[in-house]
């Protein structure tokens, strides 16, 4: 029996609460207060909308876990907010503010949708500390988590190390070379 899973979009008012800063001291978790919404259920997804100044979503998150009105939310992304402002979600079907949670759907949906898809080509550049190494490993975690390969054996190099256990984009993109150059060897 597969599971419904519904989307939202919660405000989040930065003056209360830093949720970066949460989901980094917090393994990737954060607690929010739903207040009396029983709708929502375990495994729904979860756009946080980070309000004034900001005005814009910010976190793609899953519901962990509930208990009564605390909702414990498992960050799966963190999104470009300049895609994501509260003038382009009005254009693409958002109805008045965002002062409580709510069910998202249809148009407005699809497009945040279509902002969390990441360009494969990007070029990271910038002085020494600006994040390159950590923008890139959070590519590749996602690509790691979101990627499904298996070849026809079980001997696939690339497969035997997403398999495992997390790696490092350097140790990923290592098997992904490694696994290249033995299927040109192997005339694959």
């Amino acid at each position: 029996m597969s599971k419904d899973i519904k989307y939202w979009v919660m405000p989040s008012d930065p003056n209360r609460s830093d949720e970066e800063k949460e989901f980094k001291e917090n393994n990737n978790l954060t607690e929010y207060n739903c207040g009396r919404h029983q709708k929502i259920k375990i495994d729904d997804i979860v756009y946080l909308y980070i309000s004034a100044p900001i005005q814009a979503i910010r976190f793609k998150t899953k519901v962990v876990s509930m208990v009564e009105n605390k909702l414990t939310l498992k960050l799966i992304k963190k999104l470009k907010s300049e895609n994501l402002n509260f003038k382009l979600l009005q254009e693409h079907g958002l109805q008045g503010l965002l002062r409580k949670s709510r069910e998202i759907s249809g148009q407005l949906l699809e497009y945040i949708k279509q902002q969390e898809q990441e360009t494969l080509n990007q070029i990271l550049y910038g002085p020494p500390w600006a994040g390159k190494t950590y923008n890139l490993s959070s590519i590749m975690e996602n690509f790691t988590q979101n990627l499904n390969i298996k070849s026809g054996d079980d001997t696939d190099a690339l497969y035997e190390m997403l398999k495992i256990e997390k790696y490092t984009w350097c140790q990923v993109a290592a098997a992904i070379l490694y696994d290249a150059a033995i299927s040109n060897i192997n005339g694959g």
